[in-house]
């Protein structure tokens, strides 16, 4: 008869899924010390619930662990932990996609550059739409991509950005 691991498998429980502070941890110990109380009587693990369910020790044990709420683990960590983590997460994913529009922006500028001055002209001024055949088509393109970027079914063309 090993009764000790009956209130160790309570007190595993607590680790498992909350981070004490010293204080908490103390009125965690006062509960456990009772529970042992309790257990020194027992035969067997059946009898030991049943007195612990019977016991005002298992309402205190309760009440201990909607206390200790604000002490839980978040995915295994605390939740000191788990907020530093998240931020170091946002920081790096920040870093990330100003690197991507910086790179994304110094191709399109790389890109203007080499274009011939007259394609560029006709980019910037919408000199395209005044073509009868072409400026039909080019119209018809951009109400296309205005309702998909309507209907959330597109990106936004930066050179639109840039034009609006």
């Amino acid at each position: 008869m090993d009764n000790s691991q009956w209130v160790q498998s309570r007190r595993d429980m607590i680790s498992q899924y909350y981070v004490l502070p010293p204080v908490a941890q103390q009125q965690a110990e006062q509960v456990f010390k009772k529970m042992e109380q309790i257990a020194a009587h027992c035969t067997d693990q059946g009898m030991f619930e049943q007195q612990m369910a019977q016991s005002p020790v298992s309402q205190e044990f309760n009440a201990l662990m909607a206390s200790f709420g604000q002490y839980a683990k978040v995915n295994g960590q605390s939740m000191d932990q788990a907020v530093k983590e998240m931020r170091q997460e946002q920081a790096a994913s920040a870093v990330q996609g100003h690197i991507e529009t910086m790179v994304e922006q110094e191709v399109h500028t790389q890109i203007v550059r080499a274009l011939p001055d007259e394609v560029n002209a006709i980019r910037s001024r919408g000199i395209l739409r005044s073509i009868p055949v072409v400026g039909s088509i080019v119209q018809w393109f951009d109400n296309f991509n205005y309702l998909r970027r309507l209907f959330g079914m597109g990106r936004k063309d930066n050179n639109q950005q840039q034009q609006m």
